[in-house]
């Protein structure tokens, strides 16, 4: 009846029944009005300027008399609802080292800072899923020490405990040659380092039987050499701030940035898999709580509560898809970059593209020509935003070394 009222009061009286209607505004002069021909339906006087006026009167008179009522229509109706990630208070500046450690959802995070130019370190020993391991490697690259690494053999090849598959050696001295060097370089990163970005998988952690020391991967071994164990709040938020205290005594200036993967680890089931990310969940929030150098992004919430839809998952239905993981690395840039590192990322675009072309004759000295060419925009690009002169990202980066730290065992109290 509204809807026919307001059709009545604006001159549309006969619509449903196709009759003549008066083709003109309500406010329009005398001059401007006319009467519709003799058979002239509503439908056939759409006029451009009939459909803008009337329109906006619809807008006006009708939608009111809805709103707050039924709730049903909305003017701008909203199709997801935002996640709001507070901007950091110590934002990334271009030149500034960084350092991501933890799940993949942190390898996809740091390989999307290093296709962008910027100074990153990431999972230098592999992929690690819970906050024992990762306090556990963080520990022993900043003591320094190889003496005690977790060594061991399986068909024809030798790993590390601490380590994921990714490393693997052909005997006991080469992944020991291995291990130790990336923890060196995990441990001049870590002191050296402006942003420590930690992604916490689960909480969920296995230990050897035999010396009930926490592993980073099972490497496919038999399920009788571990036993599962699913960590606390508590213990996840002391053995996290042990790490961060243990980080900060080094390296005063850091800035840890904590997520929480997205991804579903349907092995243990769905609803122990949630058990087990509302536990990190309440840690991390804990941490932020106890060290004002930490604080959290929020990638869980943005995947499962504003994206939230089968298509930004990969085909797993467990992993974001790409286009998931673009959108959550652009909010990550909102918040967590500062305005120049923006710049920077936004003028390194062009060569970003360049460097993922692919030739179809990489020898030829064209393409020789074209990437120096990228090279050198590259190098001058970095020394217009501040860049150490040692070259980064596909190399090396500078750092200072810092021996004889004060050991600490936090790790061990879990």
């Amino acid at each position: 009846m509204a809807f026919r009222h307001f059709l009545t009061r604006w001159g549309s009286i006969s619509v449903w029944q196709h009759r003549p209607v008066r083709v003109c505004a309500r406010h329009d002069p005398p001059s401007a009005r006319r009467p519709a021909s003799r058979g002239e339906t509503f439908r056939q006087a759409r006029c451009g300027k009939f459909r803008r006026e009337f329109y906006c009167a619809f807008r006006k008179s009708f939608l009111p008399l809805h709103q707050g009522k039924t709730g049903i229509m909305r003017e701008t109706p909203l199709f997801r609802t935002p996640v709001s990630a507070a901007p950091s208070a110590r934002p990334i500046q271009p030149h500034e080292g960084c350092v991501a450690l933890g799940s993949c959802f942190a390898q996809e995070m740091g390989t999307r800072m290093d296709e962008h130019g910027l100074r990153v370190l990431c999972n230098p020993l592999g992929t690690l899923y819970n906050p024992a391991s990762i306090a556990l490697l963080v520990h022993h690259a900043m003591e320094g020490g190889t003496g005690h690494l977790p060594l061991f053999e399986t068909r024809g090849r030798w790993r590390c405990w601490l380590a994921g598959t990714q490393v693997e050696g052909e005997s006991r001295a080469d992944i020991t040659a291995m291990v130790a060097s990336r923890l060196e370089q995990l441990g001049q990163a870590l002191r050296s380092a402006a942003h420590l970005i930690v992604t916490l998988g689960t909480s969920v952690c296995y230990r050897l039987r035999d010396s009930g020391e926490v592993v980073a991967n099972c490497h496919k071994m038999p399920a009788s050499l571990f036993q599962e164990d699913s960590l606390t709040t508590g213990q996840c938020a002391d053995v996290l701030t042990g790490m961060v205290g243990e980080l900060l005594r080094v390296n005063p200036h850091l800035n840890v940035t904590f997520t929480v993967s997205p991804y579903r680890y349907a092995k243990y089931g769905y609803h122990r898999s949630q058990l087990a990310k509302a536990t990190l969940l309440l840690a991390v929030d804990e941490v932020c709580r106890r060290q004002e150098e930490a604080s959290y992004f929020p990638a869980y919430e943005l995947l499962l509560d504003e994206l939230r839809d089968y298509r930004f998952y990969a085909d797993d239905m467990l992993h974001p898809s790409p286009l998931a993981a673009d959108y959550i690395w652009q909010r990550f840039c909102q918040s967590r970059l500062s305005a120049r590192a923006k710049d920077y990322v936004r003028e390194y675009e062009p060569i970003r593209k360049g460097l993922a072309h692919r030739p179809s004759d990489p020898g030829s000295a064209q393409y020789r020509a074209f990437r120096q060419a990228l090279e050198a925009r590259r190098g001058e690009l970095r020394k217009k935003y501040g860049f150490p002169c040692a070259p980064e990202g596909d190399g090396t980066r500078t750092v200072c070394t810092q021996q004889n730290n004060p050991p600490t065992h936090y790790v061990h109290n879990i």
